[in-house]
């Protein structure tokens, strides 16, 4: 008993809970590792709970099952992205592997836990990057370009709206359009990692969203 609430103390001091995330069913077995759910009651979702393993002897945990808030395929239907508020990964069914983005790494692992409705994502076809908005205040937000394989981002707007990504792919990735108060730019994604971008006075396409 005093183990488990060892690993449940421990547990508290990296996810703080709140409503919406509760901590349920600590079970020890003899090789000292904990086996526990989190319980997440999504607003206007049903709850679901998510698995995990704790060893107390190594301090390592694994999450060990994905519940799919949102499911996005890339890569021509190779890969499939897995979204919730504990991470977002990538499963790969022709290497059938599964790996975690970095820049969206589950809790446990040193990232945080997404709260209320979870952020949209706008993917390249392709995989290589993803639009997001950072969260800045409950409405406004931070649109962001970042580099999948580099874990490099580009801040396209210091603030938009939160809410649905306003950018749109080329079916090959090679191009994306965005929109930044109500004026629609154009890009190659690539462009924002190097030092040949063109200032965005000249990639203008015109009034629109």
């Amino acid at each position: 008993m005093k183990l488990i609430i060892r690993c449940v103390c421990l547990f508290l001091s990296i996810v703080p809970l709140t409503a919406e995330i509760s901590f349920l069913s600590p079970d020890i077995n003899k090789a000292n590792a904990v086996l526990f759910s989190v319980k997440a009651d999504i607003p206007g979702m049903e709850p679901y709970q998510t698995l995990f393993l704790h060893s107390i002897d190594t301090g390592k945990r694994e999450q060990l099952t994905f519940y799919p808030e949102a499911l996005e395929s890339l890569s021509g239907g190779t890969v499939l992205q897995i979204r919730n508020r504990f991470g977002m990964g990538r499963y790969n069914t022709q290497e059938e592997s599964f790996a975690w983005l970095e820049d969206s790494k589950p809790f446990y692992a040193g990232g945080s836990i997404s709260f209320g409705t979870l952020p949209e994502v706008a993917s390249s076809p392709d995989g290589k990057w993803q639009v997001s908005i950072e969260t800045l205040t409950p409405s406004r937000g931070r649109l962001v370009i970042l580099d999948i394989s580099r874990g490099l981002r580009f801040v396209l707007s210091q603030s938009v709206e939160r809410g649905k990504i306003p950018v749109s792919w080329a079916p090959d990735s090679s191009v994306l359009i965005y929109s930044i108060n109500n004026t629609l730019y154009f890009a190659r994604p690539e462009a924002f990692f190097s030092a040949t971008l063109i200032d965005a006075q000249y990639r203008t396409l015109g009034d629109g969203s």
